[in-house]
């Protein structure tokens, strides 16, 4: 009787010991889960700096490997395409001394976003500027390409027609060029000591340091790198 009395004593210790050891990985997960949702977060708001995120839900899709209390975090992926959407997928790698491992994780963010929406129609062309746009928040979903922000209000030209309430991103604009394709310049040739100047025409538009194709006399083509909006100096 005293030997199952120590039997149950001991096996009751052992299951204390148990279910202490799975609390503590349980609280463990718990806490990099926290982790991994807060780093998530951080990446959003980083690509989106007016991003309000009112709820992040992450969920785990991979098995963990046996012995995972062993592995550490190394770091987390989340591709360019996921953070333009309000769910997707993201992936999270751990390290064993030599084992390297991938956790793959699902995600769903709710959240709102302010960004600069057409006020009208804005036709292909236009500079635009503050009287063209509205900062709007709207709720996050998906965002195609990248949303401009205030730097884009000053010189810079629509690219195509932008329909009003449209959301305006990057790649609806071009900046305004410095020299334009067409334009007369005065070209500078350094050769032996000695500057040759002469009278070339753009044949691409292009910004101040930027390299561009020139012609002389509609013959002799070079390449020339734009030093202010009507001079160049050939460099090739």
């Amino acid at each position: 009787m005293q030997d199952v009395k120590k039997l149950q004593h001991l096996g009751f210790k052992l299951f204390k010991k148990v279910i202490l050891i799975i609390s503590i990985f349980i609280l463990s997960l718990c806490a990099n889960d926290n982790d991994i949702r807060y780093s998530i977060k951080k990446k959003f708001q980083s690509t989106y700096p007016t991003m309000q995120i009112h709820h992040l839900a992450i969920q785990r899709l991979t098995t963990l490997p046996r012995g995972f209390k062993n592995y550490k975090q190394k770091a987390i992926y989340i591709s360019k395409a996921s953070l333009k959407n309000s769910h997707g997928t993201f992936y999270v790698t751990y390290i064993n001394k030599t084992k390297i491992r991938k956790i793959f994780y699902k995600f769903q963010v709710d959240a709102k976003i302010s960004l600069f929406v057409a006020s009208s129609d804005i036709p292909r062309k236009t500079e635009i500027d503050e009287s063209y746009v509205d900062f709007k928040e709207i709720e996050f979903d998906h965002i195609s390409f990248d949303p401009i922000d205030e730097r884009y209000l000053h010189g810079y030209f629509t690219k195509r027609d932008i329909k009003k309430g449209a959301i305006i991103t990057t790649k609806d604009l071009s900046i305004k060029p410095d020299i334009k394709r067409g334009d007369i310049l005065n070209a500078s040739l350094y050769s032996d000591g000695i500057i040759v100047n002469f009278s070339v025409k753009a044949m691409q538009d292009g910004r101040i340091g930027d390299i561009i194709r020139v012609n002389k006399d509609h013959k002799k083509i070079f390449k020339a790198r734009i030093v202010s909006n009507s001079s160049v100096e050939i460099v090739d």
